[in-house]
């Protein structure tokens, strides 16, 4: 059985390896443009309060790393440029932390980002395992403010000794969301259908993260990892799951009830400002972070960051949004011709 450590390393190299993708589904958005904004560019306000934080935009950096040395350096350079910039971020998966205690100083980022927003991130699966005051540790060990548990059974079926007993994950959600600590439920690139949506709402949980498939596949890239028939197979369902626009159209009727959080490709603040008005309360970037980071620097990241928050600013002026709150009642089109 592989080492988790060893496969996140793995995870990270090939999804920094891969293309991305030519187009997003939120290209099809068009958000209607008010010709008369009658607002001041300079008086826009991108800020949000959120679990206890005001971040200076609706905007995470998604779980990327954690459980190697290369991912402490990573995180801490992400953990600063979240701090520099006044966003929010999430540690990657802390299994490889569960399974070995001395792996806990890779995903210790609250030392050099003392007030983001910060969410531990465990595997849905993997609660069964554990019990509640575990979680909470796992919470408490990196002074998180909340946990995101991710929701990724092609993901695992796909993967080397991947964990494919989903029975009683739902139950043990419900169970998790007693903790005093938020609760937020994440897709894995297959984006999030209403009916799934509803049935973790009636758990409790504080958010979803839908997650849509315009990010990383991680079905290509455990079929690439493992190889074999499953490389093949995994290009049969490449596709599978729903695109960030079908994800947040699915949840349009509850996102008045949760927060929605829209992940999935998203590398420029006018994407943002489309799922903000879809419905989402935050977005994330992700891959473009990482990508960014490591190939150009934290300064880049940092630069990149600012850039995408001062396209969300320039996409609330073109609609008349002098915040979020009415960036989030702005009207659009969905062509579906792309």
């Amino acid at each position: 059985m592989e080492k988790t450590s060893d496969r996140k390393l793995e995870q990270l190299q090939i999804a920094l390896s891969h293309p991305f993708p030519a187009g997003h589904s939120l290209d099809k958005v068009t958000l209607t443009p008010r010709l008369l904004p009658e607002i001041d560019f300079d008086e826009i306000d991108t800020s949000v309060k959120i679990f206890d934080h005001t971040l200076s935009a609706p905007i995470l950096i998604a779980p990327l790393t954690g459980g190697t040395p290369e991912a402490e350096k990573i995180n801490l350079a992400l953990g600063r440029a979240a701090h520099a910039t006044g966003i929010g971020m999430s540690v990657g998966s802390q299994k490889a932390m569960l399974e070995n205690l001395n792996l806990m100083y890779t995903y210790q980022v609250r030392k050099v980002a003392p007030g983001i927003l910060l969410f531990g991130n465990i595997g849905a699966v993997d609660l069964k395992n554990y019990s509640n005051d575990e979680i909470e540790t796992l919470i408490s060990n990196i002074q998180a403010d909340g946990i995101m548990v991710h929701l990724n059974p092609m993901q695992e079926v796909f993967q080397e000794d991947g964990r494919t007993d989903f029975s009683g994950v739902l139950e043990r959600i419900r169970e998790l969301v007693s903790i005093p600590y938020p609760v937020i439920i994440r897709s894995i690139g297959c984006g999030m259908d209403s009916v799934t949506a509803k049935r973790l709402l009636q758990t409790g949980v504080a958010g979803i993260d839908v997650a849509g498939k315009d990010g990383t596949n991680w079905i290509e890239l455990e079929g690439e990892r493992r190889g074999g028939s499953y490389y093949y197979i995994s290009e049969t369902f490449k596709n599978w799951g729903l695109t960030l626009l079908q994800s947040l159209m699915e949840l349009k009727e509850i996102s008045q009830r949760t927060v929605i959080i829209a992940t999935g490709g998203i590398s420029n603040g006018l994407q943002g400002a489309k799922a903000i008005a879809l419905g989402a309360r935050l977005f994330s970037i992700g891959r473009i972070a990482l990508y960014t980071l490591i190939n150009h620097g934290e300064k880049a990241l940092v630069e990149l960051i600012e850039r995408i928050k001062l396209e969300l600013k320039i996409a609330m002026f073109g609609v008349g949004a002098k915040n979020i709150k009415e960036l989030q009642q702005a009207s659009f089109f969905i062509d579906d011709r792309h």
